[in-house]
């Protein structure tokens, strides 16, 4: 009997571990709750317009909303904008040719 306790206790132990402790996992979770609850609204209250994303290497967080613009049938385009290249060091500044 004791050892089907610690079996059980162990698989419960390491389920919820997969959700604490990967802070990976616990960031994807948080930005899925994010994307199904802003389209939610959008959505319930009629309210359109496209969805943009700047900088999305890998492009997760536009997977993301993708996927929540297609759960709620929400009728936004979606852009996704990246340079490949990072963003300038701060030495590399360059002047703009009206306003120097």
């Amino acid at each position: 009997m004791f050892a089907i306790k610690t079996r059980i206790i162990s698989m419960v132990v390491n389920t919820v571990k997969k959700f604490t402790f990967n802070v990976n996992l616990r960031e994807n979770l948080c930005r899925l709750e994010f994307f199904y609850n802003a389209f939610k609204v959008l959505s319930f209250n009629g309210i359109d317009g496209d969805y943009a994303e700047f900088g999305c290497y890998g492009g997760m967080t536009f997977n993301l909303a993708y996927h929540e613009v297609i759960q709620h049938r929400h009728k936004a385009k979606l852009w996704a904008f990246d340079s490949f290249q990072g963003l300038p060091g701060t030495g590399e500044r360059k002047t703009h040719i009206l306003y120097g």
